[in-house]
């Protein structure tokens, strides 16, 4: 799979654990378990830049299940006290599914077990290259993709949590605000809510000092210049 859908997947397994009995993944939890899908990536990223290198290097080591293993003991270290248990599962989780899916998403050979054996296998022997990466590749696109709006739908969360929650509640509010509210100094739709007030306003009437939206009422510079 591409690596943006990789991603997705991270996230979709993260999330999916909520709905297991019991505490839920904190934020830091779910960024572990995605930082756990996409550590497959790490034994060709040196030459990604390169496809034929690339394609000669990844499946071969970071994509086993013993390492994914060794994986989940480091991250598990980083998680949240009392949710430890809940993370490893879904860093473990995360990672097997980006080792298996690339089995049937592409036509190189996933070195599964390394190093306790050699076994490797894809779907490329038995299908077209067409049918691997047009037709599955953009299903699981699309069906990854229909589970990040699900989760938003559910949880009121994006996959833009993984750089802060202030940056989960921006793109919530600029895809969400514009359809049923307007700027209330200029009147176009707007894009942002006031942190302090909660008046909506447009990219022209905002100020984002540290990601935080402030109408130009609110905004601390504006109030300390009044004040002189």
């Amino acid at each position: 799979m591409r690596l943006g859908t990789h991603l997705l997947a991270g996230w979709a397994v993260a999330n999916g654990t909520d709905l297991l009995p019991g505490e839920g993944l904190d934020a830091r939890g779910r960024r572990l378990a995605v930082l756990a899908s996409l550590v497959p990536f790490a034994d060709g990223i040196h030459v990604f830049w390169n496809q034929r290198r690339y394609q000669e290097l990844h499946h071969e080591y970071t994509c086993s299940l013993p390492v994914g293993a060794l994986v989940v003991a480091g991250l598990v270290v980083l998680a949240s006290r009392g949710r430890r248990a809940r993370t490893a599962l879904a860093c473990g989780l995360a990672f097997a599914l980006n080792a298996t899916s690339d089995m049937f998403t592409t036509n190189w050979p996933v070195r599964l077990f390394f190093p306790l054996s050699d076994f490797r296998w894809a779907v490329g022997g038995l299908l077209t290259d067409f049918v691997i990466y047009t037709i599955i590749g953009t299903a699981c696109d699309l069906l990854f993709i229909g589970l990040a709006v699900a989760i938003y739908l559910r949880w009121q969360r994006t996959p833009f949590e993984l750089f802060g929650r202030r940056a989960d509640a921006l793109v919530i509010d600029f895809v969400r605000l514009p359809w049923r509210h307007r700027c209330v100094e200029c009147g176009r739709r707007a894009t942002y809510r006031c942190r302090q007030c909660g008046a909506t306003v447009c990219g022209y009437h905002v100020r984002l000092p540290g990601l935080r939206p402030y109408c130009q009422s609110c905004y601390p510079g504006q109030r300390d210049t009044r004040r002189e």
